[in-house]
């Protein structure tokens, strides 16, 4: 057995770069597997950003009256963006920059959702300025094209243009007017100090931080090549027992575990002391240990029955009400052969507001295409009553570890 415990505190790495025409947004993850033949003593699931730069423009203007604009203090790094309520839905825009994925295409600076659904509205990388045309107002124009071309004019595909318009006083942006002309196009009224002109060119650059997230779980099979006695004895409890004991000695770190047939063995063993039992308790109080999924296993998506699988969700999610006053909103289904389209149906009905899964077939093509976060609509009957965010844990065999 190899043992190996990696501590960090503290990670953020910042990368110079610009938006520019030919930017791209990657999703990748890295699993780093501690094993015993298959069973995964510890998990750290990092998921990070990393954007691609190539030659371009920054988010820098000059207009054809000398006057120079710089944008770069709009661009939201947390990818977030700006809403805006409009007749034909509700707007999340960027300034120079993408919003998050899973827009109903990859790199989207502008996302349209109404109705459930989304639609992209215009490419970031496809931005361009211009001056205004008229008046003596100071200001940038900012137009996004190549957006999803569903449900318009042929020829014509989802574009943004946005009026960036001096105000001294808005340190903030504020977004006063939304409409959408001619169709498919869609207009902004943006009032901020950061379209107010400045003089020489500041030629700024976007300065984001690469965010990474470190997530150390277990998966424990409840019985496999050994029985669960077997595991438990040899495995599971030490790693319980040590868990608890390093997040003690630590605020800063963080665990998440699943299958309450190990938790609850260990939480009912007379080994374990009353001391970690208390110590436990308060641990997932200030949310340090955390319960994913929190069912008596993870189940197989393809021979179990629909009863079956609300069985033993019940009866951990019930476990956990009852000692700890918690039920899980997270879905884990990191090691089932495949997925069923009641998985997100039935994790939507439990209350849980995000899938993770990681087994299916073509994962590359997911990865190559940015589409490892999607919307997962398990059943055409419920609706959005099925719906679920979902994720698929990255990898793939010419990168990161599999399982």
């Amino acid at each position: 057995l190899l043992v190996i415990v990696i501590i960090i505190t503290s990670v953020v790495v910042f990368q110079h770069r610009t938006i520019l025409p030919s930017m791209m947004v990657k999703m990748a993850n890295i699993i780093f597997i501690t094993t015993s033949s298959s069973l995964c003593l510890l998990v750290l699931y990092i998921s990070f950003i990393v954007v691609d730069v190539a030659e371009g423009y920054p988010c820098t203007f000059k207009d054809n009256k000398g006057d120079y604009y710089d944008l770069s203090p709009l661009s939201d790094c947390s990818f977030k963006g700006y809403t805006a309520n409009g007749t034909d839905g509700l707007f999340i825009l960027n300034i120079c920059q993408n919003v998050n994925g899973g827009c109903g295409g990859q790199n989207s600076g502008v996302c349209q959702t109404e109705n459930g659904k989304s639609w992209n509205a215009g490419a970031a990388s496809e931005g361009s300025f211009s001056s205004l045309s008229s008046g003596t107002d100071k200001g940038v124009i900012l137009a996004y094209v190549g957006g999803s071309n569903q449900g318009c004019p042929a020829n014509r595909a989802r574009s943004s243009v946005f009026t960036i318009l001096c105000d001294p006083s808005a340190k903030t942006p504020v977004i006063t007017a939304v409409n959408e002309n001619p169709q498919c196009q869609y207009n902004f009224v943006i009032k901020s100090a950061s379209a107010c002109p400045t003089t020489p060119a500041p030629q700024q650059k976007v300065e984001c931080p690469l965010y990474v997230w470190l997530v150390p779980h277990t998966h424990d099979d409840v019985g496999w090549l050994q029985t669960i006695d077997g595991y438990y004895e040899n495995q599971v409890k030490h790693i319980l027992d040590t868990v608890v004991a390093s997040l003690q000695a630590n605020p800063d770190r963080r665990f998440i575990y699943v299958e309450q047939a190990y938790f609850w063995r260990w939480w009912t063993d007379s080994r374990t002391t009353d001391n970690q039992r208390t110590a436990l308790t308060n641990l997932v109080k200030n949310k340090q240990f955390e319960f994913v999924l929190g069912g008596w296993t993870m189940p197989d998506e393809a021979c179990t029955t629909y009863g079956a699988d609300v069985d033993q969700l019940t009866l951990g999610h019930q476990f956990l009400l009852q000692n700890f006053d918690v039920k899980p909103t997270k879905g884990w289904q990191i090691d089932p052969f495949g997925s069923s389209s009641v998985t997100p149906t039935l994790s939507k009905l439990a209350g849980f507001d995000v899938q993770l899964i990681d087994r299916m077939t073509n994962k590359a093509a997911y990865e190559a295409n940015q589409r490892l976060q999607f919307l997962w609509r398990g059943s055409p009957t419920l609706g959005e009553k099925s719906q679920i965010f979902g994720e698929i844990m990255g990898g793939g065999p010419n990168g990161y570890c599999e399982w």
